[in-house]
């Protein structure tokens, strides 16, 4: 009642959600084609500049504005103050942005330049005008650093640019792009021109979100409907009021309720969701929140979730008045041997330049558990078995492999791998390779049971495991994804389709595809030429036609004789 809702409301599902919003969408853009108005023509001009004239890809920026917007603890705000950066003349933003790039650049190549600086003078110099940049260097500073660097790729010495110039590549290639940004020549700014071009289609774009969110609003109160983001922003309302200028009456009640507010997975949060959750916890001398989370488990990053939030907490509470952060990293689970591989291979790959995270010493991995010694020799507690995929991929048995299997190489690299695992399988139960059972607080020879196939992506593997695990004598026990979505059957179903109604490229592509015909890619594309704008039946049947397959051989006729007899033929 406090939000003047529908008490019968509905909340839409995402499908229902996209499609309103494409509605919407829809109806604005419809109205600024035919009006007058300075917006009108804006948003006109915005869809012949970046659309070419087409405006999915001005509707596909609208819809991620408005979905990234609805994340935040207050939208209007923050589409607010990016309208009033597009109004300033001095393109402020764009020179923060470039200082952010360059030091990143630079850090990156003062770490790649140490090992070719011994014997390259050319890294060496450029790693040594990166290390005398200040720390926090201005844009004069930075052009200047830009500069002396792909000064160093004007003058090589005779017959050393060849062996030299190639690990630095990159290196003048960044240069010059960030050069192109920083060097003021004649009196011309590049980031000033390229301002002044954005910056009436970045406001125009804006005013478009904003104007579609004011719409998308209204379509959803007319049908007495809610979409995800509403849940957040009506609670937000609720907790800090329309204007989030703090807890509101509600909001305090709601503290005093909850003794403990326990949060998991707060790696996959957004802002609006911390918010919330901080409004409706206490902080200081009572504070009584409890988060839980694993940047490197974060996989919602499509979903707008944002990790740093987390990043931000771990890295105020370590330590300091606000909270205390405790690192979770005792394992349970896994052989002290397993976790020291682990360790020792995401060290050195995980590191916060590359992908936001350092695996640290809080990240390691510490036993939790100690094992007895296996008796007698156990063989290493890691292997990693390595093969070839691709064309590079040997054939099975050293044979030459048909047309129709090379054809689908994803396909026999899949088989391939399965013949591997089950081989090795197979192995293991053969020589009796002694594992710890937790019941009998003993070891014995494994067993079947003991082993399991973990796959990134099961359903269209499970039934090649299947054949293959079978042929290798393996018994398998696979959640398999049914008899229709088998290859095989699904093969079956596109052929009734297409026997149906020809003029279905899926379905007709799928069987052209798969061993029922067996052409390669390079064949349906041929074929296709034959009549590029039409449905791909069409085109079938014309190069069928331009094509007419050689009769077979008369009674004592050759091949080469029945070719040049059907070539005689009056067409």
């Amino acid at each position: 009642h406090e939000l003047g809702l529908d008490p019968q409301l509905t909340v839409l599902d995402p499908a229902q959600a996209a499609l309103l919003a494409a509605r919407t969408l829809e109806d604005l853009l419809r109205r600024h084609y035919a009006g007058t108005a300075p917006l009108d023509r804006a948003v006109r001009e915005l869809v012949a500049t970046h659309g070419q004239g087409r405006d999915e890809v001005i509707r596909a920026s609208v819809l991620r504005l408005h979905e990234y917007a609805q994340t935040l603890p207050n939208p209007a705000a923050w589409l607010r103050a990016q309208r009033e950066a597009g109004e300033q003349t001095t393109p402020e933003q764009m020179g923060e942005e470039l200082r952010a790039t360059f030091l990143d650049w630079r850090a990156e190549w003062l770490e790649r330049l140490a090992e070719p600086a011994p014997v390259n003078p050319k890294a060496a110099a450029a790693r040594n005008l990166l290390a005398e940049c200040p720390a926090a260097p201005d844009r004069a500073q930075i052009a200047a650093v830009l500069e002396h660097v792909l000064a160093l790729d004007r003058a090589w010495p005779r017959g050393t640019k060849t062996k030299l110039r190639p690990p630095l590549a990159e290196l003048f290639e960044g240069a010059q792009f960030l050069a192109d940004l920083a060097v003021v020549r004649a009196g011309a700014d590049p980031l000033v021109e390229d301002w002044a071009w954005v910056r009436p289609h970045r406001q125009a774009l804006l005013d478009l979100a904003e104007e579609f969110g004011r719409a998308y609003a209204d379509a959803k109160r007319e049908l007495a409907a809610l979409d995800f983001h509403d849940l957040e922003q009506f609670a937000l309302d609720l907790l800090l009021g329309r204007d989030r200028a703090g807890l509101t009456d509600l909001a305090r009640q709601w503290r005093e309720r909850f003794a403990h507010v326990f949060v998991d997975e707060y790696q996959d949060i957004n802002a609006a969701q911390d918010t919330i959750l901080r409004a409706l916890s206490r902080e200081g001398p009572a504070a009584n929140r409890f988060l839980v989370g694993d940047v490197k488990q974060s996989i919602y990053r499509f979903r707008l979730a944002d990790p740093r939030i987390f990043q931000d907490y771990a890295r105020t509470w370590r330590g300091g008045p606000e909270g205390v952060c405790l690192p979770l990293n005792e394992n349970f689970r896994s052989r002290p041997a397993l976790l020291e591989f682990v360790n020792a291979l995401f060290a050195p790959l995980m590191r916060r330049e590359v992908g936001g995270v350092d695996y640290d010493a809080d990240a390691h991995l510490r036993p939790g558990r100690a094992d007895p010694p296996p008796p007698g020799p156990a063989g290493p507690p890691v292997e990693l078995l390595l093969h070839l995929t691709g064309n590079d991929a040997a054939p099975p048995d050293g044979a030459e492999e048909s047309a129709a299997a090379g054809d689908d190489e994803d396909r026999r690299a899949i088989e391939r791998e399965a013949a591997l695992v089950a081989e090795r399988l197979r192995a293991l139960q053969a020589a009796g390779r002694p594992v710890w059972d937790e019941a009998a607080a003993a070891w014995r020879p494994v067993r079947w049971s003991d082993m399991v196939v973990l796959l990134r992506a099961p359903r269209l593997r499970a039934e090649i495991y299947a054949r293959e695990f079978a042929r290798a004598g393996v018994p398998l026990l696979a959640r398999r994804a049914g008899l229709y979505e088998t290859p095989e059957v699904r093969d079956l179903l596109c052929l009734l389709q297409l026997l149906d109604n020809p003029l279905q490229d899926l379905p007709l592509l799928a069987v052209l595809r798969s061993p029922l015909v067996g052409l390669d890619v390079n064949e349906l594309a041929v074929i296709r030429l034959a009549a590029l704008r039409e449905r791909f039946w069409t085109a079938l049947v014309r190069f069928a036609e331009a094509h007419p397959p050689a009769p077979p051989p008369a009674p004592g006729e050759t091949a080469p004789e029945a070719s040049a007899r059907a070539s005689a033929r009056p067409k």
